[in-house]
């Protein structure tokens, strides 16, 4: 398979709005704006959206109130990026007035160690998103190691069907507006405290919602010196020229 470049990137809603305007100024006019952009541009592979319907708790259930919105996965030719000029740079940053701040875009590297796709019609998702403490001590050890064992204890359960590990090789700047982070730009910060992020696709919520209540899953969650957050997503699929490459 072509190599690819990929780009995550999560936002929260603007303070301005309720979370529900958000939503829906995102799915009615931000969306269908994206997919027709995103199509006239020839290096850009796949697009989609994630929305965080639920997030796993303390207690192992799904009472969690939402820590993230909304999240955007990219991939393009390999080498490639989004390579907007200025002119829709700022045409972009403008509508993200209306429903967006706190943009984070990472640039990843993608291996996927877990592939039991057969031709699914459908699929429910999981994003587990992990960062690092202030001043942490090896947390990439840590992450391979959590890594390891969360491929140990999904391989038994026939109910997952793929899981990708995306670890941060960059984030990039977003410049404040109105609010912090609404103008994205090209520009690597010097660190960030992202590591990755790992994509599950799985049969059914009713299934494997009891993958992450699993006494060793709880376990792994407590014991990792990272930070991690678990979230049920729901995917939108707005491009995806992937068979063409």
């Amino acid at each position: 398979m072509p190599k690819y470049a990929k780009m995550i990137s999560r936002f929260d809603c603007s303070v301005h709005t309720t979370l529900a305007e958000a939503e829906r100024h995102y799915s009615t006019v931000h969306f269908p704006f994206a997919c027709d952009l995103l199509s006239t541009i020839p290096h850009i592979r796949t697009y989609h959206t994630n929305r965080v319907v639920s997030e796993l708790d303390i207690a192992g259930g799904w009472g969690q109130r939402p820590t993230a919105w909304r999240f955007v996965l990219l991939t393009f030719e390999e080498g490639r990026s989004l390579e907007f000029d200025q002119m829709t740079v700022n045409h972009i940053a403008q509508d993200h007035l209306n429903f967006l701040r706190n943009l984070r875009s990472t640039m990843v590297s993608e291996t996927v160690p877990l592939d039991r796709l057969t031709g699914q019609p459908s699929l429910v998702k999981y994003l587990i998103e992990i960062d690092r403490f202030p001043n942490p001590e090896k947390p990439q050890r840590a992450l391979a190691a959590f890594e390891e064992q969360l491929i140990d204890f999904a391989e038994p359960r026939k109910e997952l069907r793929q899981i990708k590990l995306n670890r941060i090789d960059c984030e990039l700047e977003a410049e404040p507006m109105e609010e912090p982070g609404q103008r994205s730009t090209d520009r690597p910060l010097n660190s960030t405290n992202k590591l990755a992020f790992i994509e599950i696709y799985a049969d059914d919520f009713h299934w494997s919602h009891s993958f992450f209540q699993n006494e060793k899953i709880s376990q792994l969650l407590r014991e990792t010196p990272l930070q991690i957050s678990v979230r049920a997503v729901e995917e939108r699929c707005g491009l995806d020229r992937s068979a063409n490459f």
